[in-house]
């Protein structure tokens, strides 16, 4: 897999190269606000080490959801994709 082929990863490649440990760790890490809104949709994102790189999972809310919400617990929070940086 090449360096950019990193950035945009299944659950399936995330586990191969980091490990069943890591994608736990990253899973049950709550995601943070990204700051980064496209087109009505806010980007989350939560990370951990693994290895000499950082596994980051990436969670997409729409808007007008997230708005609405009182807290950040009332979102549904499903992973997008996986990055290795």
């Amino acid at each position: 897999m090449k360096k950019t082929d990193k950035h945009y990863m299944t659950w399936a490649q995330a586990l191969e190269l980091c490990g069943a440990d890591a994608l736990d760790r990253v899973e049950n890490t709550p995601p943070e606000f990204s700051h980064r809104v496209l087109d009505g949709t806010v980007e989350f994102s939560a990370s951990v080490p693994c290895g000499d790189d950082t596994l980051t999972a990436y969670y997409y809310q729409d808007s007008s959801a997230v708005d609405a919400a009182e807290t950040l617990d009332e979102l549904n929070w499903t992973i997008f994709h996986y990055s290795l940086d």
